[in-house]
């Protein structure tokens, strides 16, 4: 999915610079609609709009339209444009862009990955999914207001830093009049239990409900044939399990080094599935490639976050379905990290809220343009709305035991119940970085460049592409 929109305060004409984007962006698009003053164009060529965009142009929204998309509208109606990219699961709810126009808490009913941008009564609305799962980035420059789902189509030169992410808990409203911006609460809510106090305990209950929700999300979710990113751990493994339980075409991709853990477990269980596993063993070549398009692709040199999105990178690459499952989200659901081994159950809680506030800017941007550069629609089951709210009302207790091993307990207590076997539900956690053995590989590239350290040698590669980057 891919989005961008440049809106005037009066008209302008198109310039070289726009015509060079739009070319740019249909490089990557299979289908893509643009949307202007009166009218929709589904081109094939960026030179047919080129032609029909003219001086009198007052803004132009430009979107890839996966195959995948459903249930999110854009329409011209009669007093306002409405632009929105992502998908709505619950196929029992339909809203119209009309009734979004005229109120945006409707959106509220929505369980989904989305983001809007509305344009009317003289300002421009944007709003995304309060978990943040579609990103949304503005800027207003002169006598333009420039947004779109990616950083680098909104930055000229070495500005990029100065590009807003719109936080998915607010909503910006610009006035087109004097192109002042205010920024509030997004009405569209989700409970992330913030100041709970008192909580769920029955874990019997617990299990029954989670087993529900976590099946429902995977449904709604898994229409045609699903790729899912696979290391063998509890999150991807159950993800696969109830694929198979609940008769969804599936395929698994797992990349590492050959000597990896992931690689080496993955061989281990894969009698368990009735798919055997795509194991894509790497070189160090191909970690280096990936390190250089990672790089480019999320916008900077970040030690944890390349490392993170190499092995993803290198599965997507090779993906040949349209919907990729992640299993993103269960650490800050269910206590999965060693900050979560807290002294107090309410620290526990207190950092996995945090954890969940805070995940759009730390994994989903970077998870998103990775998938999109390969027209791919990442769906994330474990961040379902209303998992995700029932979720955070578990004790503490029953999400983290007291031995390391025991993170994510309830998690893995409801995969025995459904039948995933104990080997595979009770896997220590090893990190995407250390699992695939990419950490270890860009350790040995380093030795070879000469860089003492990997933060050097990721901060030479996004010195070098930066400025090709922004041009």
């Amino acid at each position: 999915m891919t989005l961008f929109g440049k809106i005037a305060r009066n008209t302008w004409e198109i310039g070289e610079n726009d015509v060079i984007l739009l070319r740019k962006l249909a490089k990557i698009c299979r289908r893509y609609l643009i949307i202007t003053e009166n009218t929709y164009i589904e081109a094939s060529k960026v030179k047919k709009v080129e032609k029909l965009l003219g001086e009198n142009t007052k803004f132009l929204i430009f979107q890839k339209l996966p195959d995948t998309a459903k249930g999110i509208t854009s329409e011209i109606l009669e007093e306002c444009v409405v632009a929105g990219f992502g998908s709505v699961f619950d196929a029992k709810f339909e809203i119209s862009a009309e009734e979004i126009s005229e109120n945006i808490e409707l959106l509220s009913q929505v369980n989904g990955q989305w983001a809007y941008v509305i344009i009317k009564d003289s300002c421009v609305t944007l709003l995304r999914d309060p978990i943040g799962i579609c990103p949304l980035f503005y800027r207003i420059k002169n006598n333009f207001i420039l947004f779109g789902s990616e950083r680098k189509f909104l930055a000229e030169k070495s500005d990029i830093h100065n590009v807003n992410a719109l936080n998915p808990r607010s909503i910006v409203t610009i006035n087109l009049n004097n192109f002042k911006s205010k920024i509030g609460d997004n009405p569209v809510k989700i409970d992330f239990s913030e100041k709970r106090k008192k909580f769920v305990e029955n874990e019997l209950r617990i299990l029954k409900n989670l087993s529900i929700l976590l099946e429902d999300a995977v449904r709604i979710r898994g229409e045609k044939k699903v790729a899912i990113l696979f290391s063998g751990g509890i999150d991807s493994s159950l993800l696969a399990f109830l694929c198979e339980r609940l008769d969804i075409a599936y395929s698994l991709y797992t990349a590492g080094l050959p000597d990896s853990a992931d690689v080496k477990f993955v061989e281990k269980i894969q009698n368990n599935f009735s798919e055997s596993p795509q194991i894509l063993e790497v070189s160090l070549k191909d970690v280096e490639n990936a390190a250089v398009d990672v790089v480019r692709l999320i916008e900077e040199s970040d030690v944890v976050k390349v490392e993170v999105a190499i092995p993803a990178y290198l599965c997507l690459k090779k993906v040949k379905e349209n919907i990729v499952f992640s299993g993103i989200g269960t650490e800050e659901l269910f206590a999965g990290y060693e900050r979560h081994l807290q002294p107090r159950w309410q620290n526990v809680h207190n950092a996995c809220v945090k954890g969940m506030l805070n995940i759009w800017m730390r994994d989903l941007y970077r998870d998103f343009v990775i998938s999109s550069n390969f027209c791919k629609e990442l769906r994330m089951p474990y961040l379902d709305k209303r998992l995700v709210e029932y979720s955070l009302k578990i004790h503490p207790k029953l999400r983290i035991g007291s031995k390391k091993d025991k993170k994510k307990l309830i998690l893995r207590k409801l995969a025995i119940k459904l039948g995933l076997p104990k080997e595979i539900a009770f896997r220590a956690k090893k990190a995407a970085q250390y699992g695939s053995g990419v950490s270890k590989a860009l350790k040995k590239i380093c030795k070879e460049k000469g860089a003492k350290y990997r933060k050097e040698l990721l901060e030479a590669i996004w010195k070098g592409l930066s400025e090709d980057l922004l041009k």
